[in-house]
């Protein structure tokens, strides 16, 4: 679906200032084009204080609607909706539609409270709300874009990191093993132990180390490696190829018979990791 998956729209970050957006550009808008008869029984009237007062309700109404449907009703709502994130954004417009025009009948003794008048309320308040939500959507995305260059950049002045040599150790004093971390294909859980599988010579051996996955996570570039599996972490550049076969990601790694599960929670990042170490190459 459209807009199903924004990498930004989930963050609290981008919902207020979503809301605070809509809703400052609706009450400018309305102080100073007066459109959706603001100002009905005062036809000659011009910029005024009592109108600016007295459309100051619009903005927490706004904000409200706006934040709290992206950050509590669209959690609830909008998997069972069946809606991508173009779909929402309808289903806001409405919502904010049907608040602003409660409130400008609250305000006007209902004096416009009839179902001709809601519709095209709804319209117009559509079609003013495109802007505020275009505009924060582009903003987002530019900076994300911004920020994902930064981290190909960096990740390409840093590379050079896999050529040097790196001490592991183990829980022994003279349990270590000096190796260049892009030799490294991936570490496997074994009990009490850590199996490392690396590259010598174009074949893969393996080098047992007392310790435990984590700590030797802890030693390792993030950028490069990732914890797959409870039990695996593998170096991104030794990646072959990866498939989805009954809903869960399997790796093939170069040089290993078999394939390396990843596990569900694991998803995104293996997948993020991986999409931005191949765009350096």
């Amino acid at each position: 679906m459209l807009f199903k998956e924004i990498p930004f729209s989930q963050s609290k970050r981008f919902s207020w200032i979503l809301a605070l957006n809509c809703s400052v550009f609706i009450y400018l808008f309305l102080v100073f084009f007066q459109p959706f008869g603001v100002n009905n029984y005062k036809m000659h009237s011009v910029l005024s204080l009592e109108l600016i007062l007295g459309v100051l309700p619009i903005i927490p109404v706004i904000f409200l609607t706006v934040y709290g449907s992206e950050r509590f009703l669209q959690t609830v709502f909008r998997n069972r909706l069946n809606v991508g994130r173009l779909g929402w954004y309808g289903i806001e417009f409405f919502l904010v539609g049907s608040f602003s025009f409660l409130l400008y009948n609250y305000l006007g003794n209902f004096h416009d409270f009839v179902l001709r008048s809601y519709l095209l309320h709804l319209l117009e308040v559509s079609s003013v709300l495109v802007f505020p939500f275009v505009a924060t959507h582009f903003y987002f995305r530019y900076r994300h874009l911004e920020e994902e260059h930064k981290e190909v950049v960096s990740l390409s002045d840093d590379r050079s990191r896999l050529d040097e040599l790196l001490k592991l150790r183990g829980d022994y004093k003279k349990d270590e093993i000096a190796i260049k971390p892009k030799d490294i294909v991936y570490l496997i859980s074994e009990d009490n132990y850590v199996g490392l599988n690396y590259l010598d010579s174009g074949l893969v051996k393996k080098y047992l180390i007392r310790s435990t996955l984590s700590k030797m996570e802890d030693r390792l570039d993030s950028k490069y490696f990732v914890r797959c599996h409870r039990s695996y972490l593998i170096n991104l550049t030794q990646v072959a190829s990866y498939s989805k076969k009954q809903g869960r990601i399997w790796i093939q790694l170069r040089g290993i018979e078999g394939e390396i599960p990843v596990s569900r929670s694991a998803e995104k990042i293996f997948q993020e990791k991986l999409a931005i170490l191949s765009s350096t190459d």
